[in-house]
Order: structure tokens, then C-alpha cells, then sequence
């Protein structure tokens, strides 16, 4: 009796001799779906992937409508990372796939960030207990910033898994970013009880008492993660962070050392330490910790490049020089390191030289708002007319009213109400943040406009309408850093509220991860009107933080009142006049992000 291939093939497999398997399979021709998902497990199974993804790609030709051979392939091109393939493979118009292509399917429309579509996905097997597919639908909400949707799901998925760590981080997560503090916390610490050894949970824990203004149970928590995780660096920020906001100037950096005393840091603690030193105006000591950490991690860029910032905040240029060079010649790809090198070049006026270095990074890093900032200056000193082109203002910055409220009948009445909310969010804060642009000011904490206060909700409305105003009226360009991205759709990658009291401003600067820029005025001095001579609290566009004296220029001032939006390019370079005024200046920025 003839041995049938396909039968004996699957035994040799089944004995895990695959290669005995495919001499089976040499000369016969597949004549069903299952062998063609045969043949393709055998050069699975062998390390031949490229082969099986072919052969099953082949197979749907022959049998486009199997499930099985597209949720096969689906799941080999995963492992390859070839998420655009995996996308092509489905029409969810006409064929839904089976639970395990839905999974790999979603996933890789998260990668590829095509939102919509993943929505649609999501919303047709809205009913799935898969664990992985309820996962990545949780992804898409927090990437979507629907965090309530998130934490509605995340509370039934604890339902049927109620012992997940994922799932119930994710919902302290979504609490906390959505101002439900208190839950927040209770959440944590539920979680603490059963996974006290898991960092992430002890520092969320002293984030939320932060938020909640217990400074001393946050730095409780701090310390403790620090014993968990000694070399933890957000643990140590957050403490230099605490330490700052409340004028206790003499325990900063206090974690960072008593580390070091006991162990041999990790490098990115030293980098850490020498960012903190550098941020707090402590020029000498990071020159010192530089020099340190360059003994013992010799092959490190990064401390290459800290030594010469060291040395440049202590205006030794010339002795920072050669040290800019050496980190940008170790990790030409760096934005960080050309941008520094070329604004070496440019203090001296060597424009052509800025601009190559400037050019190498380029390509690595297309979406740097940074590197767009510096290229724009320097083609503006250059006399190049690309300048033009790039910080095309006239086009590219537009002051908005702000649309009423429907539950208002006067545009005074809901700023009122939001800016008393705005107020209680900054009684507590003592000083403006370490590492932020705001001086003599406070900044809240969190995503802003994730906030389910009925009021934030009703200015978010208004700011999104405004949004896609603006997006609208954006030129078609497709080579331009601003409008080639634009696609109509948009995420909020971050909000928060800024309170200036009397002196305040905020530095020149860009925003180097960002898209569009949208600050909302909610609240503006009396005194501050388009006569003023002195442009108290007034914004100003073009001109940078680099001193470069009668080489600076301010391109646009805008005196923004109260009930406005401004939007503009990340990567203009924006700051503020002081303002002179007792009363405060109260603020709501946002960055933007598009989406496919």
C-alpha cells in the first residue's frame, strides 16, 4: 500500500524531524490549504521563514478564502516585524479574521499607528475575551487618549483577571492621568500588597502622593523605590524634583551620592547626576562628575558631550570644543550631539559648518523639531531665502477665539469658572519646574486635558474645534517639516497649566518631540493690552535662547487676551516678555502629534 506524503511528512514532524518531513514533501505537488500549512511548519521549523512566508503567500492564491493560511501568514510576518504586510492581507469590509489574525492584525495597526482602523477592528470584536486582543484594545484607547473608555475596559478585563499586574497598573495609570487621584492610589497600593518588588509600582505610588501634595509620603515612597532599584533614575529625578519645588535645595542630589558611596553607578545614573548638576546651575561639580564617569565608561559618548556643556555653562568654549567633536564623531546619528556642535559653529558664525552637521542628523531624526530650529537660524544669518520658506509665519501662525461653551452664555463667565480651577491646582507648588521653560511660575502635573472636570472637558471641545480650523488652512507642501505631516488628524501628546506670577516668563525655546504648538490663554492681567510699551507677559516668536546678541531676532509679538489660542510649529522658537503685573497669567498649552 503507497504511503500517502502528506501523512508521513506530518508524523516525522511530529517526531520533530523536520528535515525527514520535507524529503517527504520534494516532489509533491500541494493540492489543499492544509498542505500548503504543511509545507510552510516544515521550513518554519527549520529556521527557513522567508521560505514558509512564500509558500503560504502562494497557498492564498491558490485558496484565497482560508482563514487558516491568511491567519498563519498573518502571524509568520509578525515575527518579522512586517506589520504594512500584515494590513494588506485584510479587508475588513468583507472577511472578519479569526482571533488570532484579529490579534496580530491590531497589533499591527498600533505599531503603524493607523488608529482609525484599529478602532474599527476593535469595535467589530468588541465582545472578545482574548487576553492579548483585550490588551492591545487597551493600548489603542491610551494611545487614543480615551482613557475613560480605558479604564472601563481595564475594570471589566480585572473582572475575568482579576490577578493581572498589567492590567491593574494600566488602571492606576488611567486614573491618575484622568485626575482621579485618590482611586489612583488605592489602586497602587491594592497592587503593592501582592507585587511589593516591582519598582514601577512603589514609584507610581509617590507620583500620585505628589500630585496629591503629601510631599512627605512621596519622599517616603521615593526612598523606598530607591532600596528596590538603587541605580532607578526617574526615582532620583523625582526626588531632586521634590526637593527643588519645596526650596529644600540642600538634600538635592543626596540620593544620587549616597548611591554612589555604597555601589558603582550605573551610567545612566551618572548621566543622570551630571543632568541634574547642569540643571541646577552646578557647572563645576558636573565638569567633576563628567571627568569621573569618563574613567570608568571611556567608550561613552554621553560623557564626552556633558563634559562639554559643563565646560560651555562655564563659558569655557574653547576648552568644550574638542569634546563636542569627539561625541558627535563617536555617534554621528545623534541629534543631540550635531545640534550642540553646529551651535558651536555657529556662536562663531561658521554657518556652513552648522548647517552640515546640522544635515547629518537630519536624515536619522526627519520629525526633530530641534534640528528644523537650528537649520531655520541658521539659514536666516546665512541669508538663505530656505529660511523663508521654514519659518513661513504669516502662514504658519494663527491667533483663534476660543468657541463659547454651550452651557455658557458669555465667553467671561466659563474662564471665570475654569481659571478658579486652574488657580487650586497651584496654591501648593513653591517653585517653577527644574527642567521646564517657566520662570518665576508654577506647572501642573499630568495631561491636562485628559482631566474629566466637566469644565476642562468643555474647554477641550473648544480647543479641538480650533485645532482642526488651523489644520485646515495649512498649505499643501510636501516637503515641509510642518505640512508634509499633516493629515487631518492629530493627537494630544501633552497639556498642562502654567501659572506666571509677578517677573515671570518663560525662556526662548522649541519643543524638540512635538508637531504644533497650542497654548490657550485663559486668564490675563488687566494691564496686559496691545499699547503697552513694556509687552508685559506678551509672547514672542523667532528669537532663541542662545545669546547671540544684535544677531537675534524677535519675528512676531503677539499680545494674546484672554478666550484665545495660538498655534505655530514646534520648532519655532517661542518665549515671553516678564510680567510686570501682580496679577497672574494663567495658561493652557498643548502639543500636538498627527496620526495616520
Amino acid at each position: 500500500m503507497q504511503t500517502d506524503p502528506y501523512q508521513a511528512a506530518l508524523v516525522a514532524l511530529q517526531r520533530n524531524n523536520a528535515g525527514q518531513a520535507l524529503r517527504y514533501l520534494t516532489d509533491v505537488q500541494c493540492r489543499r490549504p492544509e498542505h500548503w500549512l504543511l509545507k510552510a511548519q516544515i521550513y518554519f521549523q527549520l529556521s527557513e521563514s522567508a521560505k514558509a512566508i512564500t509558500l503560504l503567500q502562494q497557498g492564498l492564491q491558490h485558496y484565497p478564502d482560508s482563514t487558516q493560511i491568511r491567519s498563519t501568514l498573518a502571524q509568520l510576518l509578525s515575527k518579522q516585524h512586517a506589520y504594512q504586510q500584515i494590513v494588506d492581507l485584510f479587508d475588513l469590509k468583507n472577511r472578519l479574521p479569526d482571533q488570532a489574525a484579529a490579534t496580530v492584525l491590531l497589533d499591527a495597526l498600533l505599531q503603524l499607528k493607523l488608529y482609525q482602523q484599529a478602532t474599527q477592528l476593535s469595535q467589530l470584536l468588541s465582545s472578545s475575551q482574548d487576553k492579548t486582543f483585550t490588551w492591545l484594545r487597551t493600548k489603542l484607547l491610551f494611545a487614543t487618549h480615551q482613557l475613560p473608555e480605558a479604564i472601563v475596559l481595564l475594570q471589566q478585563a480585572l473582572g475575568t483577571y482579576p490577578t493581572d499586574l498589567h492590567f491593574g497598573y494600566s488602571l492606576g495609570h488611567a486614573l491618575k492621568e484622568t485626575g482621579q487621584l485618590h482611586q489612583a492610589l488605592q489602586q497602587y497600593l491594592s497592587l503593592y500588597n501582592h507585587h511589593s518588588h516591582h519598582v514601577e509600582i512603589s514609584y507610581s505610588i509617590a507620583c500620585t502622593y505628589y500630585e496629591l501634595n503629601q510631599y512627605a509620603l512621596c519622599e517616603k515612597w521615593l526612598k523606598q523605590t530607591l532600596e528596590l532599584a538603587p541605580n532607578y533614575v526617574p526615582a532620583h529625578e523625582s526626588l531632586d524634583k521634590l526637593y527643588w519645588s519645596q526650596g529644600n535645595t540642600e538634600q538635592m542630589h543626596s540620593s544620587y551620592q549616597l548611591v554612589m558611596q555604597r555601589i558603582q553607578p550605573h551610567p545612566d545614573l551618572q548621566a543622570s547626576y551630571i543632568n541634574q548638576l547642569l540643571r541646577s546651575g552646578q557647572s563645576e561639580q558636573a565638569v567633576d562628575a563628567a571627568e569621573l564617569a569618563l574613567k570608568t565608561a571611556p567608550t561613552e559618548a554621553r560623557f564626552y558631550h556633558l563634559k562639554a556643556v559643563s565646560l560651555s555653562q562655564l563659558k569655557q568654549d574653547d576648552l568644550a570644543f574638542p569634546w563636542y567633536i569627539k561625541a558627535a564623531e563617536m555617534t554621528p546619528d545623534s541629534a543631540r550631539y550635531q545640534i550642540d556642535l553646529a551651535n558651536h559653529y555657529l556662536q562663531h558664525a561658521d554657518y556652513k559648518r552648522a548647517e552640515q552637521q546640522l544635515q547629518k542628523a537630519l536624515p536619522h531624526h526627519p520629525d526633530n523639531q530641534e534640528l528644523w530650529a537650528y537649520l531655520g537660524l541658521v539659514w536666516r544669518l546665512a541669508g538663505d531665502e530656505r529660511h523663508e520658506w521654514l519659518n513661513n509665519y504669516d502662514k504658519l501662525v494663527r491667533v483663534m477665539e476660543l468657541p463659547v461653551p454651550p452651557a455658557f452664555s458669555r465667553q467671561q463667565d466659563f474662564l471665570f469658572e475654569l481659571t478658579q480651577y486652574v488657580r487650586s491646582l497651584h496654591r501648593r507648588q513653591k517653585r517653577q519646574p527644574l527642567d521646564q521653560s517657566v520662570r518665576a511660575g508654577t506647572q501642573s502635573e499630568g495631561h491636562f486635558l485628559l482631566n474629566p472636570n466637566p469644565l476642562v472637558q468643555a474647554f477641550r471641545q473648544g480647543v479641538e474645534h480650533c485645532i482642526q480650523q488651523y489644520l485646515l488652512s495649512l498649505p499643501a507642501d510636501i516637503t515641509h517639516p510642518t505640512c508634509r505631516r499633516n493629515t487631518g488628524h492629530y493627537q494630544l501628546n501633552g497639556s498642562w497649566s502654567v501659572q506666571l506670577g509677578q517677573g515671570g516668563f518663560h525662556s526662548n525655546h522649541v519643543h524638540p518631540a512635538g508637531w504644533l504648538s497650542a497654548p490657550s490663554y485663559i486668564e490675563v492681567p488687566s494691564s496686559m493690552h496691545a499699547a503697552d510699551p513694556n509687552k508685559s507677559g506678551w509672547l514672542k516668536l523667532g528669537e532663541t535662547c542662545l545669546d547671540l546678541g544684535d544677531r537675534e531676532e524677535i519675528a512676531r509679538e503677539i499680545c494674546p487676551q484672554a478666550g484665545q489660542i495660538i498655534l505655530f510649529p514646534s520648532y519655532f522658537w517661542h518665549g515671553t516678555y516678564p510680567v510686570l503685573s501682580a496679577e497672574p497669567r494663567s495658561t493652557i498649552p498643548c502639543d500636538l502629534w498627527p496620526v495616520n
